[in-house]
């Protein structure tokens, strides 16, 4: 086995075992002198002493400054959101989002007959309570800016407070978004968010697609305190606007259907896959998605 493959599969192992052992083991040694003389020792170091805050910050500081194999810090990653309830308890910077704003970021990535695409998606959803929403001296805006891991400016707009649902949009990506840290500004405050598995393998496959087309669901592992992935098919109108709710897979290998629930207005149709995280307070939407030829049967 190549040590790149050996890594990737069994260092998620080694830090389970570590990070779950017990306070008379880990007295037996100091933390300190565990793990060598690389970037991501302190963020061990952390986990180790169950501390998943300083974890995060030492994380986020080694991917700042080292270019690192994604293969390497994904696992120490996801060994922080299953310290923090699926990064529920990631709170350092939360103080910074807009009182009553339910954010997300999602990585959606597209799937047609023979190409791909990614887009990046950023929505706000104002939730705010009824004191709040007669508050004259609260700002009408934010101003909202994403870079990425290079330093890009790939979103800059306008997250109006008195909005009920905003979303903004990079559409038809052509290049994989990296992973890494991206920098989310709302308003002075900036947000530091760690990406990971973008270009991962397929979750959804639409097979056999002439005779009895099918989707075959092939899903990664999922941090044991996060939901697991949701799988569903969605109606869309010719507008691509969606059609009543999705309907979630009952099987990993489900046949197209041959009918809508909206015969009329169905004109698109297409399988999603949505594993999803929280860090500091927003919520990250990890999206595939194919895209299935329909025609009313």
């Amino acid at each position: 086995m190549a040590f790149s493959s050996l890594i990737k599969n069994k260092l998620p192992v080694l830090l389970s075992c570590i990070i779950t052992a017990t306070p008379t083991m880990l007295a037996a040694q100091p933390a300190d002198t565990w793990f060598s003389d690389t970037p991501l020792r302190h963020t061990y170091q952390a986990l180790v002493e169950h501390q998943p805050e300083l974890a995060w910050q030492e994380l986020v500081l080694a991917l700042s400054q080292y270019e690192l194999n994604e293969q390497y810090w994904v696992p120490a990653k996801q060994a922080i959101l299953n310290q923090t309830e699926c990064g529920q308890k990631l709170t350092m910077h939360a103080s910074n989002v807009p009182t009553g704003a339910h954010i997300e970021l999602s990585i959606v990535r597209s799937f047609g007959l023979s190409t791909q695409s990614y887009q990046i998606k950023l929505s706000a959803q104002e939730n705010l309570a009824p004191e709040d929403q007669t508050n004259t001296n609260k700002a009408a805006s934010y101003p909202i800016v994403l870079r990425s891991p290079q330093g890009k400016v790939l979103l800059d707009a306008q997250f109006q407070l008195k909005k009920q649902y905003q979303e903004f949009e990079v559409k038809d990506m052509l290049l994989t978004p990296s992973s890494g840290i991206y920098q989310l500004k709302l308003n002075n405050h900036t947000i530091p968010l760690i990406i990971s598995n973008v270009d991962d393998d397929r979750w959804l496959t639409l097979e056999n697609k002439l005779s009895a087309p099918h989707i075959r669901v092939n899903l990664p592992p999922h941090v044991e305190t996060c939901s697991p992935a949701n799988v569903s098919w969605q109606w869309f109108d010719i507008n691509y606007e969606q059609l009543g709710a999705k309907i979630p897979f009952t099987h990993n290998d489900m046949p197209v259907p041959k009918s809508s629930p909206y015969p009329e207005e169905a004109k698109h149709l297409s399988a999603t896959a949505a594993l999803s995280e929280y860090q500091q307070g927003i919520i990250i939407n990890y999206i595939q998605r194919v895209a299935i030829p329909y025609s009313e049967q």
